[in-house]
């Protein structure tokens, strides 16, 4: 019943002017590649006429059911329309009349045979040997490069280093292992290509060239193959970075799980906050990874030079994969691509060093300098004591290995030169008496605690020199009037000015004595 009403409205519900007629281009297009000849003929143009009518009306049909079935996607439709599952149209079938194909399949069994040699048992068993015992032979091994949680991330240098050293050991086995059991093949089954060399000196060589022309090619395919995977193998160790590490605001840590595949480090030189290796030079590095590959799968020599030793000097190489070629530019973009991800993250972390370019650059240190030089007093010094120790500890809690996706930060040294110009440990005193040269080794902190430890012994001995001073001249007995009335003078200016000096000398060396002792014994405990 649904198919009675599906071919009802199919021929009659919707009319060929309801619909859109076929582009005039379809029909012309149709009757061009009927020869002219034949239309010159009444009959024979009668029946393009007809065909062409034929195709307009398959067209309109064609039309009719597709928008038919569009409606009767809406289920509101088909509940109208009685029709509740449209009929499925079933392509018709199609025979093809017989072809000639005897010749064709003797042409290419020949050519194969021939030119290819799939069926020559050497080159099976080439294939055989490469599966069982090369298919799994890398020119870098990743998962001892850059993948062993045990190890150290390694440097962009040592990357490379590793990577070479790698690619070497891979040639090496190539050329000790790969070539002699091929060569050992072709002395075993000798019988497979023997008849492929003439007997005699006016044969023609083209057939054993043909066959040892397969065998090139068949070993560089081998070859490419372990080239283009090794490269991949490269590229898949970055690509779990390819998010990149680009952030903003505070750093968080656990937003790179990842472990990074090389690290880089931050120095100071000529007071500036750099790279060490610079990023450029990292992306260098990683590229420089990929040509090794490239490098090391250059000039290796066909297996005629093992075969024939008289062939031994000639350059016969098989094909190797060139730099050029569009799988290796491809990796190359996307590695760039991956590292140019990579390359803020570096940037913005080191602007945290920004708030520290006063001890960097000196300027803290001429600060002390200063203070020591003009004879700071101690509500100054215990100032800058209390900014050193706010420093100190802001310094103690950098990190010193940020992760960064791509890239490992080691921020060790720089953390260290800091922490050592505001550490509050005590170093040992190398001589009784301050020197400014010496408070170039020395720490800002330690600088400041010897300062106020030299000047307290410089007054404490100014002190008892004037109580020295005072005895000594008090303690003369005299007849002589003048004499007499001298030291009464002495002694009244001793009693009402010199003694108030003394007195409050003595309680500033026992300010800073205690304040010395306090900051030793704070130390002494932490």
């Amino acid at each position: 019943m649904a198919n009675n009403k599906f071919s009802q409205y199919l021929t009659q519900g919707i009319q060929n002017h309801q619909v859109t007629t076929p582009p005039p281009n379809l029909l012309k297009v149709v009757t061009l590649d009927v020869d002219k000849m034949v239309l010159r003929n009444i009959r024979f143009r009668l029946l393009v006429s007809e065909l062409v009518e034929e195709l307009r009306e398959c067209y309109l049909r064609g039309v009719k059911r597709a928008v038919l079935g569009y409606a009767l996607q809406c289920p509101a439709v088909r509940a109208r329309l009685g029709i509740s599952v449209a009929p499925v149209s079933h392509e018709p079938l199609v025979i093809r009349a017989p072809v000639p194909w005897h010749q064709c399949f003797v042409t290419g069994t020949h050519h194969c045979y021939h030119n290819l040699f799939a069926l020559n048992h050497v080159l099976n068993t080439l294939d055989t040997i490469w599966e069982e015992r090369f298919a799994s032979l890398r020119f870098v091994n990743i998962a001892t490069l850059v993948e062993k949680d045990d190890q150290q991330v390694p440097t962009p240098k040592a990357l490379e280093t590793a990577v070479r050293a790698q690619c070497a050991q891979t040639r090496t086995i190539l050329l000790q292992k790969w070539l002699p059991a091929v060569a050992r093949v072709f002395g075993e089954l000798i019988e497979s290509w023997r008849s492929l060399v003439p007997t005699d000196v006016a044969d023609s060589l083209r057939q054993v060239r043909r066959f040892f022309s397969a065998v090139r090619s068949r070993m560089s395919l081998q070859l490419r193959r372990l080239v283009l995977d090794s490269i991949s193998d490269f590229r898949d160790c970055l690509v779990k970075h390819k998010a990149g590490n680009d952030y903003s605001g505070e750093y968080i840590e656990e937003s790179f799980i990842e472990r990074a595949a090389v690290e880089v480090s931050v120095t100071v030189q000529e007071k500036r906050v750099l790279f060490q290796p610079p990023l450029q030079e990292t992306h260098d590095r990683l590229l420089s990874c990929l040509a090794a590959i490239i490098d090391h799968n250059q000039h290796i020599p066909r297996v005629e030079r093992l075969l024939f030793p008289e062939m031994s000097r000639r350059r016969l190489y098989l094909h190797a994969v060139s730099a050029e070629e569009e799988a290796v530019v491809a990796v190359k973009a996307e590695v760039t691509s991956l590292f140019n991800a990579n390359g803020p993250g570096p940037s913005t972390y080191v602007t945290i060093y920004n708030q520290y370019t006063h001890l960097l650059d000196d300027t803290t240190l001429n600060i002390v300098q200063d203070f020591i030089k003009n004879c700071g007093i101690l509500k100054e010094g215990k100032k800058q004591l209390a900014n050193l120790r706010r420093l100190d500890g802001e310094v103690v809690q950098l990190r010193d290995y940020v992760p960064l996706g791509l890239i490992l930060l080691n921020c060790h040294d720089i953390n260290q030169r800091l922490q050592q110009q505001v550490t509050l440990t005590p170093h040992p005193r190398e001589s009784r008496t301050y020197s400014l040269p010496l408070l170039q080794v020395r720490q800002l902190t330690t600088s400041i605690l010897d300062y106020f430890v030299v000047r307290n012994k410089e007054h404490d001995k100014d002190v008892c020199r004037s109580f020295d001073e005072m005895s000594t001249k008090l303690s003369q007995v005299t007849d002589v009037t003048a004499e007499i009335v001298e030291l009464s003078n002495y002694l009244h200016i001793c009693s009402s000015q010199t003694m108030t000096q003394l007195l409050q000398e003595i309680q500033n060396a026992t300010d800073r004595l205690m304040f010395l002792l306090q900051r030793f014994n704070t130390k002494t405990k932490e």
